[in-house]
């Protein structure tokens, strides 16, 4: 019997202070007992490194030298990893105590699954819950490629778990700031099936810090991953361009609204606006590159108030 842990709990951190010993807790506070974590410091300059290392020898601390992309920090944290499967959880994140216990049994009892994922809570920067239980009872299971690849969307991070075996087949994690999750998951997806334990086993947490908010930078991110299925030999599916080619123009609308609502070059803004519109048209950013003209401040103004207006009537 082998004495390293079945399970290796990947927890990447920079500058995560904040919220990290509230995620490690509950980490600890699992019922299934069998796990490491390995904890990898993105050389953080806060107490995050205090903090991971007050806990015991079931946590691994490793510090890299330089801050690198998120892809990378877990590839680095993957190799240090020991356990057959791999969860993740990022450090403002949080799970619930049978999260492990309920979703571990699915790998040995189905051999062909490469990841098992569940439902999810959204919780704001005071832990209080603004949107519970995120998969509204659709889950899906098996070969769910086609589902994702559609839509391009993945599961709730905080809430996979995946065959190590799994990830090596499809050659680790891309080096990237945003988008690692859903390379990686399209990927796995592609040669294995997924599994879902059907209930609430964490959250995530959505807060003002966080730099995905700002999802203009990361677009040629999401042009790789589409680059990526639209070359490769082996995929041949027969509506891959009309998907590709509709969300990568979805892609473009959400950088477009991030760079007019978070930019500060007026520049900037009405490049990703341009760039939007020559994929597809749409009213909204038609209007949005309209209203640029009046310059940013007022233009974010005026947005603001018919955002208002609108939920408002909702």
């Amino acid at each position: 019997m082998s004495d390293y842990p079945e399970v290796s709990v990947i927890m990447n951190c920079f500058n995560g202070a904040e919220y990290l010993r509230e995620a490690i807790d509950s980490v600890y506070s699992q019922t299934f007992s069998n796990w490491e974590i390995i904890f990898w410091d993105n050389a953080s300059n806060d107490d995050s490194p205090k903090i991971a290392r007050s806990y015991d020898s079931k946590l691994r601390y490793f510090r890299g030298e330089k801050t690198v992309p998120i892809g990378e920090a877990r590839n680095y944290a993957l190799q240090k990893t020991r356990g057959q499967y791999i969860a993740f959880l990022d450090c403002d994140d949080l799970w619930y105590p049978s999260k492990l216990e309920k979703q571990v049994p699915f790998f040995k009892n189905n051999p062909e699954v490469g990841v098992v994922y569940s439902d999810c809570n959204i919780i704001d920067e005071n832990g209080q819950i603004t949107m519970q239980d995120i998969m509204n009872g659709q889950f899906y299971e098996g070969n769910v490629f086609e589902h994702m690849f559609k839509n391009m969307i993945v599961p709730a991070w905080p809430t996979v778990v995946m065959r190590k075996s799994s990830i090596d087949d499809v050659g680790m994690f891309a080096n990237y700031s945003r988008a690692d999750d859903l390379d990686i998951l399209l990927k796995i997806a592609y040669v294995s099936s997924f599994a879902a334990a059907k209930e609430t086993l964490a959250s995530y947490r959505v807060n003002s810090n966080q730099l995905s908010k700002y999802y203009y930078k990361f677009l040629p991110e999401f042009i790789s991953i589409y680059d990526y299925w639209s070359n490769r030999p082996d995929f041949n599916y027969p509506n891959k361009l009309q998907y590709i080619s509709y969300n990568l123009s979805k892609q473009y609308c959400l950088c477009a609204e991030s760079a007019f609502d978070l930019s500060d070059s007026i520049e900037l803004v009405r490049e990703y606006l341009c760039k939007a519109l020559r994929m597809s048209f749409s009213i909204k950013i038609f209007v949005l590159f309209c209203l640029s003209w009046l310059g940013l401040p007022k233009a974010r103004y005026f947005v603001k108030h018919i955002r208002s207006l609108l939920n408002r009537y909702r």
